[in-house]
């Protein structure tokens, strides 16, 4: 995990997520490059307003001038906390070839590249990316550039909480459901595992595709060296996100690690699920892969 790709927003976002990713780089005498995931150059239309496909009308070069300033005003503010924040942290900012060594930063400017492009395309070269929550404050953090992250780059993400989580540490929760997807994101977090003093395989009675238990799972992690433990919990009146949640919270946990959308995400959308649940509501990082 020595290489981190970090999406800074201008918003209430930027603290924790930048914090969330130090403690991930310091773990691993890690690398973050940052970046603002902005919206992209406006696009000019040229079909007309009101009056059809042959309106011939075009979007006024001033509302144009207008969403690019204001686009530069929030790409701006993002790195003014991106500064600011690595000041505070005494962290050494460079050029993007991360030279140095140790626990180092650098700001990226892709200008008018969507943030999607860069997490979903660029993202498939770091070890782990960084984004937040999901949050309707910070219009560039949004859902949909959190699921590009998940689908497009074929990398780990971290899920910062909306408040700057005090470490890293605290036992590991892995939200074992036996599928696919979950046994992938627990190849990606051996890293982090490796580094962990406790870890917690727990399974919700009911939310789990065919597959291997959660005892089998902690068998092999113990081989591996991970001090790990099942656990089956029932989930009784609450979903299996708000489950896997209460019981991080229970075991004062400081990372989830979680398959995304075992369900697929349209089903997810329309009758909600573990994962869009995690999304929306998490209050500690969540490591999380597709």
């Amino acid at each position: 995990m020595k290489t981190i790709l970090v999406a800074v927003g201008d918003g209430d976002t930027a603290g924790p997520v930048l914090a969330t990713a130090k403690l991930a780089a310091e773990k691993f005498g890690g690398f973050m490059e940052c970046f603002y995931p902005g919206m992209g150059s406006p696009m000019i239309i040229t079909g007309g307003f009101g009056g059809g496909m042959g309106g011939g009308g075009v979007v006024p070069t001033e509302l144009v001038a207008g969403l690019e300033r204001e686009e530069q005003q929030r790409r701006d503010r993002a790195r003014a906390q991106f500064n600011a924040f690595m000041t505070e942290h005494g962290i050494p900012v460079g050029g993007l070839d991360g030279s140095g060594g140790g626990v180092a930063a650098a700001w990226r400017d892709d200008g008018a590249m969507q943030a999607s492009e860069v997490v979903g395309s660029y993202g498939r070269i770091f070890d782990l990316i960084c984004v937040g929550r999901p949050c309707k404050d910070d219009a560039a953090l949004s859902l949909a550039f959190v699921e590009a992250a998940l689908f497009e780059s074929g990398r780990p993400v971290l899920l910062a909480p909306p408040k700057a989580p005090a470490s890293l540490g605290g036992p590991i929760v892995i939200a074992w459901n036996a599928s696919t997807e979950t046994a992938r994101c627990v190849a990606f977090s051996m890293p982090f595992l490796a580094q962990a003093e406790r870890v917690v395989v727990v399974t919700v009675k009911g939310g789990s595709v065919t597959g291997p238990e959660a005892s089998e799972l902690a068998r092999t992690l113990k081989i591996n060296g991970i001090p790990a433990e099942a656990k089956d919990v029932d989930a009784g009146s609450r979903s299996v996100g708000e489950t896997i949640l209460a019981e991080c919270k229970s075991l004062s946990a400081g990372l989830l690690v979680k398959g995304a959308y075992t369900q697929s995400r349209l089903k997810q959308m329309i009758f909600g699920g573990a994962t869009q649940y995690i999304l929306t509501a998490a209050e500690l990082p969540v490591l999380m892969a597709h």
